[in-house]
């Protein structure tokens, strides 16, 4: 039934945002995900400025949108002081499958977004250290040292360490030595 009242407020007050968002939760909850992302997509239009809005439909797009990537560095742009900005750009080195890209979706991150002050940023930062781990040990081992001693990072610390020991070993073909770092 809510759905038919709002569809008569948003008759009458085509610019009124809170309506098409709420239309939006009503219809993802039915799972009409088209439905859902047209409305939000309609509260965004509504109202320019809600950073929920877009961040909500642009979130939206994200498997099935040509171009999401630039989309996503425009709302960057537009909220540079949002952590939504930084759930997005999370969400972009989260999902590349490439790890080059991997890392320079993460690095944008920890240059827009200080990881220190933003959430999604923090959280990025594993991702952006595991990538790294798997490449450049040495640039994995700095990211941790910068990072701080949480449990997450002493980890990270220790396996870092170990593999430049056994990479270092390796190198000097002190491989008996390599194999019990391992």
């Amino acid at each position: 039934q809510a759905k038919k009242f709002l569809l008569k407020v948003v008759e009458m007050e085509p610019k009124n945002a809170e309506v098409w968002s709420m239309l939006s939760i009503d219809a993802s909850r039915w799972g009409q995900i088209n439905l859902s992302n047209e409305y939000m997509r309609k509260a965004t239009l509504a109202d320019t400025s809600n950073v929920s809005y877009a961040a909500n439909y642009l979130l939206s797009l994200k498997d099935n949108s040509t171009g999401y990537k630039e989309k996503v560095f425009n709302f960057v742009k537009r909220f540079p002081l949002s952590e939504r900005g930084a759930q997005a750009l999370y969400w972009l080195g989260e999902d590349a499958g490439n790890i080059c890209d991997k890392i320079f979706y993460f690095e944008e991150l920890r240059k827009l977004y200080p990881p220190q002050k933003f959430n999604w940023s923090s959280s990025g930062m594993i991702g952006l250290a595991d990538a790294y781990l798997q490449i450049d040990p040495q640039k994995a081992l700095q990211l941790i040292n910068e990072m701080g001693d949480g449990p997450d990072w002493k980890l990270r610390k220790q396996a870092v360490e170990s593999l430049i020991q056994i990479n270092s070993l390796e190198k000097n073909q002190n491989f008996s030595a390599a194999i019990a770092e391992i």
